[in-house]
């Protein structure tokens, strides 16, 4: 978590700029909100804040790289080093995603990783993944994607009395066919069709970025698209790194707000939560991490409601309610 004296007054002041697409100029960039040495806060899950602090309090974003239960060795050095190049730079800050930059932003977060180079594009079989959740989120279920379903609950669906196959089929199938009847999301597409998918994501995100009338709309936005390329998977490993904790702070800076993480990002963008609930989420980590941020004029009724007031009397500290970290939670999850 970041905390109000990681920042300046005058840094502070300046989180709100408008973005590059409304003004013409460039978006801010990471060291404009956090020292390099804090860039750990970013790529280290929130609810491990404190045992990485506590474990490695000369370099709490060395965790991850030692955990005991699911180490990555080599992780700190690709993030630190993907930052450098997606976040920290203003040309790369500036640049517009597709599908080729979003490979690019992949394989810089694995550089350094010891099984890198087992990862590849999704599709060649199936890439399978939690949704951490008990049942997903009505909204990703009535999202298309090149005209093809997000998400699709088998068992919603069979349940139904329907005994025909999907057509086109969906994008991924959410399963609980297992002996622990737990949520799994499977990827059911082919190889061929992953970039693709992954291209047009980022087209309808610049779209509806552009034609959102306030912060609420922006954030909604943003959420959406980090959810969509969670729900795709579009590679066999890695997918969370890249969406949660690279294209997530990019996104946020491009559109003028600063670079945060939600306390429950593991699971946030799986697809068990609704846009209203990511962008309420989002904001609130921004309004709790940042009190000098300032709204536009034209935000809506996400930021200035009585959920708003609710939160201002409570601790800073916490979390919104629906969306607190499991307690249960002791090592790291898949990253």
């Amino acid at each position: 978590m970041t905390t109000p004296s990681d920042i300046t007054v005058s840094q502070a002041a300046r989180l709100h700029a408008p973005s590059s697409s409304s003004v013409g100029g460039e978006p801010a960039h990471l060291s404009t909100y956090l020292p390099q040495d804090q860039w750990w806060k970013l790529y280290i899950d929130p609810i491990h804040h404190e045992a990485a602090q506590e474990r490695f309090p000369e370099n709490p974003g060395g965790y991850y790289d030692n955990d005991p239960v699911d180490p990555s060795p080599g992780y700190q050095q690709s993030m630190q080093e993907a930052y450098q190049k997606f976040l920290d730079s203003p040309e790369a800050m500036s640049a517009r995603m597709d599908a080729k930059a979003y490979e690019e932003m992949h394989w810089k977060a694995a550089e350094h990783l010891t099984d890198a180079a087992a990862t590849q594009w999704s599709g060649n079989g199936v890439t399978e993944f939690p949704l951490r959740g008990d049942q997903a989120s009505s909204s990703p279920k009535e999202e298309l994607l090149s005209d093809r379903e997000l998400l699709l609950d088998v068992q919603e669906y069979f349940s139904a009395g329907v005994s025909h196959s999907r057509m086109p089929d969906p994008i991924t199938i959410l399963d609980r066919s297992n002996p622990q009847a737990q949520a799994i999301l499977k990827t059911n597409y082919q190889a061929d069709q992953v970039q693709g998918l992954v291209e047009k994501s980022f087209e309808r995100y610049y779209d509806e970025a552009a034609q959102s009338k306030n912060d609420e709309e922006k954030l909604q936005a943003i959420g959406k698209q980090i959810r969509t390329l969670q729900i795709v998977h579009p590679f066999t490993d890695y997918n969370r790194r890249v969406n949660n904790h690279i294209l997530l702070p990019k996104m946020l800076m491009e559109n003028g707000f600063p670079p945060v993480m939600p306390d429950a990002s593991n699971k946030l963008f799986q697809g068990g939560f609704s846009k209203q609930q990511i962008a309420e989420s989002l904001l609130t980590t921004i309004q709790r991490d940042y009190p000098g941020f300032t709204q536009s004029a034209n935000t809506t009724e996400l930021g200035r409601s009585g959920s708003n007031e609710q939160r201002q009397s409570s601790s800073p500290s916490l979390p919104p309610s629906i969306l607190k970290p499991s307690s249960s939670t002791t090592s790291a999850p898949a990253r």
